[in-house]
């Protein structure tokens, strides 16, 4: 549905869109963040400042997944600056947290995974599964890439929570070509 509406509704102006992020209902807030998304190609910087002034009201997983990767992740990816990500990363905030991991998709993407590969380490002792599975979904999006490095990434941290190993490692559980036990 609120694909739906943001197809009838693309001419609505930034500041709409960032009334519409910040109310009460969920739906509203999802479509804000479809349309900030559609809008982003022609005004990246604007619509980077806003998600980042309003990142109290992306507070559920599907807001986090429907936009990092399409906003923080992809400014980052075209600036070559990571820096949003990392200070998304440093807060202590789930939500913020976890659009940091989330954010790093489109560098996965291009063939980039160190961001993703030291965030996944360093949110091994986060206190909330949410990060875990972000990670395992950022962990398996590098293992469609470079599985090696996930299989490392496991053997050197053995006390990975499991949740985020099971999340990683599906993809790779599938291919029947690739042992994970060496």
């Amino acid at each position: 549905m609120s694909r739906k509406i943001v197809k009838n509704n693309r001419s609505v102006s930034l500041e709409a869109c960032e009334q519409l992020l910040q109310q009460p209902l969920h739906e509203a807030r999802y479509t804000a963040l479809v349309l900030l998304d559609e809008k982003f190609p022609k005004n990246s910087h604007e619509v980077l400042g806003i998600y980042l002034r309003n990142t109290k009201f992306v507070n559920n997983w599907d807001l986090v997944d429907v936009s990092a990767p399409h906003i923080v992740g992809k400014f980052c990816l075209q600036t070559g600056n990571n820096d949003v990500i990392l200070n998304l990363a440093d807060k202590e905030n789930l939500w913020e947290n976890r659009i940091a991991v989330v954010a790093t998709l489109p560098l996965t993407k291009s063939g980039q995974f160190a961001l993703t590969l030291e965030l996944c380490e360093r949110f091994l002792h986060h206190p909330h599964p949410l990060i875990y599975k972000a990670c395992g979904w950022m962990l398996r999006e590098v293992s469609k890439r470079d599985v090696e490095s996930v299989l490392h990434f496991f053997r050197k941290h053995c006390e990975a929570p499991s949740v985020m190993r099971w999340y990683a490692l599906e993809w790779v559980r599938k291919n029947k070509e690739i042992n994970i036990t060496k």
